[in-house]
This record gives C-alpha cells, structure tokens and sequence, in this order.
C-alpha cells in the first residue's frame, strides 16, 4: 500500500512538471511574438505597444499639443519665458527635437503622454539628453543662485544649451509665472546670478580706493567702460555694470 502511495504521488509530480513545461514554453512562445529582439540604442516595442503612441520618429511631424501651437524656446531681449500649459521647442547639439511644457511651480518638463509618443520607442541616449535639457532649464527658472548649474553642468554645456536658447553673453533672465531670476552669462559659459555682481559693485562703490594705493590716474575698466576715483577715491559704478572678476582690470 505504501509504495503504491509513493508511486501515485511520483506520478504526480511528473504530470505537474509536463505541464509546467508546456505553458513555460507557451508563454515563451507569446512573449517572443510580442517582444521584438533590442538592436542598438534603441528599445523596441510590441505592435500592440505601438498602437498606444506614435513612435519618437514622428516627434519631427508634431506642431500642437492640445491645440496649442508649439513654440521655439527662443529667448527675447535676452529673456527666457517659461509660462505655465505652454510648449517649447528645443533642439539639441545632436539635432534632437526636444519639447518642453511649463508647469505651474516653474518646472519644465516633456510631456510624453501629452505628445502621444510611445516612451520605449526612444533611445536611451534620447532620454539622458532629454533629462540634462529639462533639468538645465529647471535649474535655471528655480534657483537664482545658479549652483545647480555651476555643479553639474561644464562651461561648454552652458554656453551651448543657452545659446541654442537665443541667450547671448552679459545679463540675461529667466522667467516662469512666479518668479524671475537674473543672471549674467560670461563668454566662456560661467555663469552668475546677478545679485552676485551687484555685491561686488556695492563693495567698489563703498572702498576709498586711495587707502590702497590707486590715485586719481588710476584706471578701472569694468564691462568694457573705464571709470576714473573722484577727489575722495570712491568709485561711482552705475547700477547695471557687471562686476565680476572676469569684467573688472585695474590698473595703477
């Protein structure tokens, strides 16, 4: 009796195991079907996957999001506006089509579901440039003291971004529906907020210069306009002037 037990269960174990095997291998079969092999940088999706979203191809081809006109992320008066619902278009030093919405708190995202673009039908060398751009721009509209950007992103990547943008070298701002920060861009891609300059101003405004050795024939040349000390040995920068350390040389 107890080995037909034993026997009876064996048997069972191995109709189990038949079976496992069987839809193990349906299952393969149907993942294989709805899986395209991945090539490359790309990621490839299932037909039915493509049918939720038209694929990153076609971003080229999409001229409004929720009938409003998607515009170039241009800077105007060397002033960049990030408005809440909007769209901006980006292009890339790669040639990469970029589009970015303003949200309310002043961050500025891509908005996949928005657009209707299938997210695995983009490389993943897309989404990290994709991501470096929204968080440039994010970095900039939120915080005023540009750290963010100081720490990680390199004088090239600066320049490079903001000048794709329309921003040119000197005072710039950036703008969203609460906030706006000032900056000034130097031609080799540091960047200041502008708070930072007027403390340096303030500072040469409020020294008596002859206490350091210059006298009246001294020359300070500051952004590009030479100031002379009054009879006192003050300076009288006007507000505005950029006075950071790559924009000031004095001379004695």
């Amino acid at each position: 009796m107890k080995l037909n037990n034993n026997l009876t269960s064996l048997l069972s174990i191995d109709n189990m195991y038949s079976r496992s095997k069987i839809l193990n291998k349906s299952n393969s079969n149907h993942l294989n079907k709805v899986f395209s092999k991945n090539t490359g940088d790309s990621v490839s999706i299932s037909e039915s996957a493509k049918q939720i979203g038209i694929d990153y191809k076609d971003i080229s081809t999409i001229t409004k999001v929720n009938n409003k006109e998607i515009i170039p992320l241009k800077a105007n008066n060397n002033s960049l506006d990030f408005r809440s619902g909007n769209y901006y278009d980006f292009q890339t030093k790669n040639g990469r089509r970029i589009i970015l919405r303003g949200l309310s708190e002043g961050q500025v995202s891509m908005p996949f579901s928005e657009l209707n673009v299938n997210v695995r039908s983009c490389s993943r060398s897309y989404h990290k440039e994709r991501g470096e751009v929204a968080r440039f721009f994010n970095n900039l509209s939120r915080d005023m003291t540009t750290m963010t950007v100081r720490l990680a992103y390199t004088k090239e990547e600066t320049s490079d971004m903001l000048s794709r943008a329309g921003v040119q070298p000197g005072f710039f701002t950036v703008q969203n529906d609460k906030t706006t920060n000032e900056f000034y861009l130097v031609e080799d891609g540091t960047i200041y907020p502008k708070y930072q300059s007027e403390g340096f101003r303030a500072g040469l405004n409020g020294r008596n210069h002859f206490e350091n050795g210059y006298t009246k024939d001294s020359r300070f040349i500051i952004d590009g306009n030479e100031y002379k000390l009054d009879d006192d040995g003050y300076l009288n920068i006007p507000e505005g002037t950029a006075c950071l350390m790559e924009t000031i040389e004095k001379i004695k």
